[in-house]
C-alpha cells in the first residue's frame, strides 16, 4: 500500500512539473548554429555551439547565423555578417510569431571608420518590412549621435523565413544537423 502511495505521489509530481514546464523547459528550447561555407559554396548547419565555434574560427566565416527553437518552433533567427576588412558588421535578430512568420527585425550596423553604431527596428507583416526607430550611437562611447548620411552597408531585410539562404537547414534538416552533429546544403544562386 505504501509503494503505491509513493509511486501516485511520484506520478502528480511529475505531472506538475510537466505542466508547469520546470522539467519540459529544458527539451522545449534547442539551438542550430550555422556559417557560410564560401570555399565550398555552401551552408553548414551544427548541433554543438564548440563545433560550430571551431569552424567559424577556420574558415574565418564572414556570414554566421543561430536558429533559436522554442517548442518544436523557430522563434528567433539571427544573422551576423561582417566586411573582409573588418569594417563593418551587422546584427540582425528577427523574431517569429507562433506560425512561423517573421514579426520584426533589431538591426545593428557598426561601421568602424565612421565610429558610428545605427540600431534600427522593424516590423514585418505580409512580406513587407516597416522600419519603426532609428538610433545613432558612437561606437567608441555609446553616446547618442545624430543620424549621419554617411555610407552603410546594403544589408537587405529578409521578410519570410524562406528567404533566407540556409532555409532548408532549419526547417525538417535540423533533425539531420542535431542527429549527425553536422549537415551542409549548396549555396543559393
Amino acid at each position: 500500500m505504501r509503494i503505491r502511495s509513493l509511486l501516485s505521489f511520484a506520478v502528480l509530481l511529475l505531472g506538475f512539473l510537466l505542466g508547469t514546464g520546470r522539467l519540459a523547459q529544458s527539451e522545449s528550447k534547442k539551438k542550430l548554429y550555422l556559417l557560410e561555407d564560401t570555399a565550398g559554396r555552401r551552408w553548414c548547419g551544427f548541433g554543438r555551439e564548440s563545433t560550430w565555434r571551431a569552424e567559424v574560427q577556420a574558415q574565418s566565416a564572414m556570414l554566421v547565423s543561430t536558429v533559436e527553437y522554442l517548442n518544436g518552433h523557430v522563434a528567433v533567427v539571427s544573422v551576423t555578417e561582417e566586411d573582409e576588412t573588418g569594417d563593418w558588421i551587422v546584427y540582425d535578430r528577427y523574431s517569429l510569431d507562433e506560425s512561423g512568420a517573421l514579426r520584426k527585425l533589431h538591426r545593428t550596423i557598426s561601421v568602424l571608420p565612421g565610429d558610428r553604431t545605427q540600431k534600427e527596428v522593424f516590423l514585418i507583416h505580409d512580406g513587407r518590412a516597416t522600419k519603426q526607430s532609428t538610433s545613432s550611437l558612437r561606437l567608441s562611447t555609446g553616446k547618442p549621435t545624430t543620424p549621419s548620411k554617411d555610407w552603410l552597408p546594403d544589408v537587405p531585410v529578409i521578410t519570410k523565413i524562406q528567404d533566407f539562404p540556409f532555409s532548408p537547414l532549419i526547417g525538417s534538416r535540423r533533425f539531420e544537423v542535431w542527429s549527425k552533429g553536422r549537415a551542409c546544403v549548396e549555396g543559393q544562386p
